[in-house]
């Protein structure tokens, strides 16, 4: 017998009763005593708390028969029966028995701990009272559930096992099945598009080859209802006002794993727009929120648009404090004309304040170092513009890895509300000993100690030595972001180097410089600043007996000459001073999305000693988003340089620019674009010009779960373009070389990694002679 029916039984068999007990007791009593019976678990203190007579009470039928109905609602008892011994009221009762277990088992689409928590919050857990009809809602409302996911094959059986004493074990067994498939989508009264096009707006698809990996093919009412939305925008951005989906039916498949669904339309016609009113409240002046408008007079309606200017509207309006202002767009239409007047109503809510600013999740951190970020201000207005600022400042952070930031209404005032800034800070301290590969300088081996926020205040240190292809390197740095209250950054830094190359590939020639750094950074607007500085180095040069004709002509006409070895060499000071212009808009730094890095430096030798020679370079790293999940990023670069004077007659080997390779033109090897020497190897030039395109994938593995969580990887389409040429008169377009390929960059402990299969489009003659081509390429680099 199914729950509802024991349940319906018991009812009737109660009610049957009512008359049979009303004529033992017609004459009305008084009651002077109440003596309960055939209780177990159940305390007499509790009956008597729902049983709605007490001592002194006079009692007729219809004081009976209610009382009988309060404890059957109790739900703690199968049979209730209330007897008069002469002025005793007897209640007799039988309970219920209890839940002494408690199993479920066969469901995976819902969590066991989640199931149970939603039977404790309808009464159903072990310990209590078995209420069946409880039991048989909660049947009732996994159906549905599971209905809702397309899994329409669910079976599921509560299972009531006797174990004696009045006690029993309740096992809820699921069988969930697999979710039905669509077998076919049919759009009916459609007439201005076709089904295809229509379909293609479509999450959802009919099962075939093109849903083998995917899950577009699984019924879900949720999805459903988006395509449906997605439908309706679809008619509504291009005119169709009226647009209306009449009805959806869903057929199911005699084995339930099929499901075939019908939608109908009404399409209706195309309308222009009449005319465009702003209504309701103006806290920022009318004429400063209409040039915010996307749609205009004349237009063919245009829902998306009309929609976006009320986003813009609620922004401009936040900006001024009213953070909770709502603009709903809204089409009066004008069936017979055809038109529609566009309406906004603006309702602006009350201005918000912050009372106060707390900022969690980290505690090695000094408080200022974050809070010196914000460009939200307690006892400021709420600006939306501001706080997004906030968060970008501190995405920005080389140690922080993700940022929330929630408003909490203020317990005391409508009008304020808290900010809560939640930080999650990934390793800013690291140790690194290991090997490498580099694009550019090829297998290394290097021994690192960095410090992205020393002392927890925010300071930059690093110690790196480093042996590779080209030689050893020693680079000592600090810098400290914050070395003025205005903002001014300093970085001191120094350097040791030995190396035989600059290039991979390149004519070795033997070279020592040392030199130390000190530049600074002055922000001139939120997002600009000024970089100024200047470097010192010593370097001295030996000739061997590989080194090509250019180098030894470089080493013989600069700086004061030496023998050693029987070789040549030449001791050169020189000394650069640093001008910079930065202007930064990305999100974040490492996988920005959105935002341009540009960075126009110049550096100029001081005149008077060994080499003087200029240097310009103009690098732009732009993120566009195509879509939702599509980014385009267009990486550029140009850079010129010159010597000056009368003493120096070439760039130093130091300051000579180099194409190809993965942080240049990917599937030509590292420096292999350009000039040439005597020896046939690259020597590098003096103008260079390179730019990488790349078509920034969705993220295909990226956890549901966590949708804020920052990606650790990234895969990309790229074609890329660039060349180097020995002197502003030799530049020519058609020198490029250009290649296409998919690529990934991952965030590893070590860094960022890049990979690249490339294809080189216009390989020449003489790059082939070269050997010039390397498909496949791996980096090991820092940020980008």
């Amino acid at each position: 017998m199914k729950a509802g029916q024991k349940l319906l039984f018991g009812w009737i068999l109660a009610l049957l009763m009512l008359p049979a007990v009303a004529h033992s007791q017609a004459e009305p009593f008084v009651v002077e005593d109440i003596r309960l019976e055939g209780l177990q678990r159940i305390s007499e203190g509790t009956v008597l708390t729902y049983l709605p007579i007490e001592v002194g009470d006079r009692v007729d039928r219809m004081a009976v028969r209610g009382a009988i109905q309060e404890l059957y609602d109790t739900g703690f008892f199968d049979n209730v029966i209330l007897e008069r011994d002469d002025n005793t009221l007897v209640v007799r009762v039988e309970e219920r028995p209890t839940i002494a277990r408690l199993e479920i088992s066969g469901n995976r689409q819902i969590e066991t701990e989640m199931l149970r928590r939603a039977m404790r919050e309808e009464g159903i857990d072990e310990g209590r009272v078995l209420n069946e009809l409880l039991v048989d809602q909660l049947e009732q409302e996994l159906y549905r559930t599971y209905y809702a996911q397309g899994r329409y094959g669910v079976s599921i059986t509560p299972v009531v096992r006797d174990l004696g004493s009045n006690q029993v074990e309740l096992r809820i067994e699921i069988k969930e099945g697999r979710v039905a498939n669509i077998r076919q989508i049919n759009i009916v009264g459609n007439e201005a598009f076709e089904d295809d096009r229509l379909l293609r707006q479509l999450e959802l698809r009919p099962s075939g080859w093109r849903t083998i990996f995917s899950s577009r093919d699984q019924y879900s009412r949720e999805k459903v209802g988006g395509d449906l939305e997605t439908l309706r925008s679809f008619y509504m951005d291009r005119g169709y006002a009226d647009f209306a989906v009449e009805s959806v039916q869903v057929s199911i498949g005699p084995d339930r794993e099929d499901v075939f669904l019908t939608i109908n339309v009404h399409e209706g016609d195309v309308y222009t727009i009449r005319d465009i009113e702003m209504l309701g409240e103006f806290p920022v002046p009318e004429e400063q929120l209409r040039p915010f408008i996307q749609v205009n007079a004349g237009d063919t309606f245009n829902l998306a648009r009309a929609e976006r200017s009320a986003e813009f509207i609620e922004q401009r309006l936040g900006a001024a404090g009213y953070a909770h202002a709502e603009v709903t767009p809204v089409p009066e239409l004008h069936d017979d004309a055809r038109e529609v007047s566009m309406l906004f109503f603006v309702e602006p809510g009350e201005r918000i304040y912050v009372r106060e600013i707390r900022v969690t999740g980290s505690e090695s951190t000094d408080d200022q170092v974050y809070r010196r970020e914000l460009r939200q201000f307690e006892r400021a207005p709420l600006s939306n513009v501001d706080v997004n600022r906030s968060r970008v400042r501190l995405q920005r952070l080389p140690f922080v890895e993700r940022v929330d930031i929630e408003e909490v209404p203020s317990p005391d005032a409508s009008d304020e509300v808290d900010l809560e800034i939640n930080v999650q800070e990934r390793n800013f301290g690291q140790f690194q000993v290991g090997v490498g590969y580099g694009g550019f300088a090829g297998l290394s081996a290097n021994v690192a100690v960095q410090n992205n926020n020393l002392f927890g205040l925010g300071h930059q240190g690093t110690l790196d030595l480093q042996s590779n292809q080209l030689g050893e390197f020693l680079n000592l740095s600090h810098t400290d972001p914050y070395a003025s209250q205005d903002g001014v950054s300093r970085t001191i830094g120094g350097f040791y180097s030995s190396q035989s190359l600059f290039a991979q590939g390149q004519s070795p020639v033997s070279t020592t410089s040392t030199g130390m750094n000190l530049r600074y950074g002055l922000p001139i607007s939120e997002f600009d600043s000024i970089r100024y500085g200047f470097s010192v180095r010593r370097s001295e040069f030996v000739e061997s007996s590989g080194t090509s004709d250019e180098f030894r002509e470089f080493i013989q006409t600069h700086g004061q000459q030496f023998e050693r070895g029987g070789f040549s060499g030449s001791r050169m000071d020189s000394a650069e001073l640093n001008l910079g212009w930065v202007r930064d808009t990305r999100n974040r730094a490492l996988f920005a999305d959105r935002g341009i890095r540009r960075v126009l430096s110049l550096d100029v030798a001081v005149p008077g000693l060994d080499l003087e020679y200029w240097m310009l370079r103009l690098r732009q790293d732009s993120f566009l988003r195509l879509a939702d999940d599509w980014t385009l990023r267009v990486n550029a670069e140009v850079a010129y340089g010159e010597p000056y004077g009368d003493d120096t007659f070439q760039l130093p080997p130091f300051k000579q620019v180099f194409a190809g390779g993965p942080t240049s033109v990917r599937g030509y090897r590292p420096a292999r674009l350009g000039p040439v020497d005597s020896r046939g190897r690259p020597y590098g030039g003096t103008v260079l010009a390179n730019v990488q395109n790349e078509l920034i994938l969705p993220n295909f593995f990226a956890d549901e779960d966590s949708p804020g969580q920052q990606a650790q990887y990234r895969f990309f389409l790229f074609y890329d373009a660039g060349y180097v040429w020995d002197d502003i008169d030799a530049v020519d377009a058609s020198d490029l070389r250009l290649s296409a390929g998919i690529g990934a960059t991952w965030l590893t402990p070590m860094g960022l990694m890049r990979f690249s299969l490339a294809r080189p489009i216009n390989v020449r003659d003489e790059d082939d002679a070269r050997n010039i081509v390397d498909r496949f390429q791996i980096d090991l680099g820092g940020g980008f």
